[in-house]
């Protein structure tokens, strides 16, 4: 986005969180679960090139913390992490489960809230951001090994292996990109997909 455009979309979320008036998109707000790892690194690349006066910057870093609180909440949900103590609980919770292959709704959370736990973690050291990092490296572990996630509906299942992809670069995991369950699931993606991404038969 343009400077210009970026802001007018921070003043429209700013319009959405703040009214009463704004009907709720299903649970999820807005889908903010499928935006927020777009948003936050837009706002990173421009926090400190003039874009913001200093009393918008700082409405626009606590915008992007109440996003990430929001997205967390959005993470637990989607995970199946919800019970109680916290955050102490959800520790428990994913340290108790067994390694699981995730899908969209599940890679959609995780790479927005280990975006909002580098930014505010690298930025303001904040102690959260370190169990919100832990919490994305523990559940997107597995999606690392397999050529095949839960999604199978025509280019869903590319959202997830992107989602992958997306993760594995931000956290320095470039071998990813040589193993053989990328390479399996793009074989794969080539034999039932036309030249024109339509799936074979359609």
């Amino acid at each position: 986005y343009g400077d210009n455009t970026f802001m007018m979309f921070a003043h429209r979320y700013w319009e959405y969180l703040d009214s009463t008036d704004t009907v709720r998109r299903s649970s999820y707000n807005g889908a903010l679960d499928m935006e927020f790892h777009k948003i936050l690194p837009n706002f990173e690349a421009r926090e400190h090139n003039g874009t913001f006066s200093d009393p918008e910057h700082l409405a626009m870093t606590n915008l992007m913390m109440r996003l990430t609180s929001m997205t967390q909440s959005l993470f637990i949900k989607w995970w199946g992490l919800r019970g109680p103590g916290g955050d102490e609980g959800v520790t428990q919770r994913i340290r108790e489960r067994s390694p699981r292959i995730t899908w969209n709704h599940q890679t959609f959370p995780a790479l927005c809230l280990f975006r909002g736990a580098d930014y505010f973690g690298r930025h303001y050291d904040l102690p959260q951001a370190r169990t919100w990092k832990a919490w994305t490296e523990d559940v997107m572990r597995p999606a690392l090994h397999t050529s095949k996630p839960i999604c199978d509906c025509w280019g869903y299942q590319d959202i997830t292996m992107q989602h992958t992809g997306y993760y594995a670069a931000l956290i320095g995991r470039w071998d990813y990109f040589e193993l053989n369950p990328l390479h399996d699931f793009l074989r794969l993606r080539l034999m039932l997909h036309d030249n024109l991404n339509a799936p074979v038969g359609n």
